[in-house]
């Protein structure tokens, strides 16, 4: 197969770390393989089946900076998933990783290194809710590094809760077959060569700060569709701020959000009405 030396990837070498969904357990190939197949890179794969963040997982992805190779031009670091397979307490995750980030920066100081999180997955034994935690944390550390990460949960497009792309793209509720390894490989060929620093743009934790909670968003309102924020008090006000005049999320009790602009005379946005169970995730529509 004949490969451009156009294609902004060929000849790159490049580096992944992770797991299961990196080594490619369920599929014939792995999305890695593919990359390199279809792009010519120069691919280092050192994912291992059950590697995670933190002790909590059958080994610690940190083992593997060791193995990068020198002069590396993209490190990929591609793992998350197993941590919230066992539980691993989110403090330690947060502090963990950013202890490999950290690693990963001082061996490889001049290679440029992406994030990738885990995608929507099920596992039985764990609250699926709780995977907005790990992805929330996953995000706000690699922004703390200046690090791009891609938030995989919306960028994949599949589900193996949804039954049809169960059947297409999954070898189990976790791992993807050779179709669905396929198919990442071209999501993360448009992110490695075109990486975004904005990484809270989806996923946006609310914070306590004073007497009330305030949610900062880093893309303008008119960027923002289908923004995720977590409900985490009974009482107060959610205020998201931005560079524009402030769209503002506002009496909050027992689980009832009222949307509005906060800017008096603007109509610009129609802001649906949500009810929702205090600690779920709250999808918010902007229609212009």
């Amino acid at each position: 197969m004949l490969i451009e030396s156009v294609n902004p990837l060929y000849g790159k070498k490049i580096c992944v770390l992770g797991d299961s969904l990196s080594a490619g357990y369920g599929a014939n190939k792995s999305w890695a393989t593919f990359l390199q197949e279809r792009t010519g890179c120069e691919m280092t794969n050192l994912a291992i089946s059950g590697a995670g963040i933190t002790k909590y997982c059958n080994s610690k992805v940190a083992n593997q900076v060791s193995d990068i190779p020198n002069n590396v031009d993209i490190i990929v670091i591609f793992c998350n998933g197993n941590d919230f397979w066992f539980s691993s307490p989110i403090d330690e995750f947060e502090s963990e990783l950013h202890s490999l980030l950290n690693s990963v920066i001082a061996a490889h100081p001049t290679s440029e290194i992406l994030y990738v999180s885990m995608p929507d997955i099920v596992v039985e034994s764990r609250n699926h809710a709780d995977i907005i935690k790990y992805i929330n944390a996953t995000l706000k550390v690699c922004f703390d590094h200046s690090i791009p990460c891609l938030n995989l949960y919306s960028a994949m497009g599949t589900s193996p809760r949804n039954t049809t792309q169960y059947s297409a793209y999954y070898y189990d509720s976790v791992h993807f077959n050779t179709d669905g390894q396929e198919r990442m490989s071209i999501v993360l060929q448009n992110y490695i060569e075109k990486p975004s620093i904005n990484n809270n743009y989806n996923f946006v934790s609310a914070t306590e700060q004073g007497g009330e909670t305030e949610v900062n968003v880093l893309k303008d309102i008119d960027e923002l569709f289908d923004n995720t924020f977590n409900a985490t008090t009974t009482s107060g006000n959610l205020r998201a701020t931005r560079n524009k005049p402030n769209y503002n999320i506002t009496s909050m009790t027992a689980g009832v959000w009222n949307l509005s602009t906060g800017v008096s005379g603007d109509s610009s946005a129609n802001i649906n009405k949500y009810t929702i169970p205090i600690g779920a995730t709250l999808t918010v529509d902007f229609d212009f």
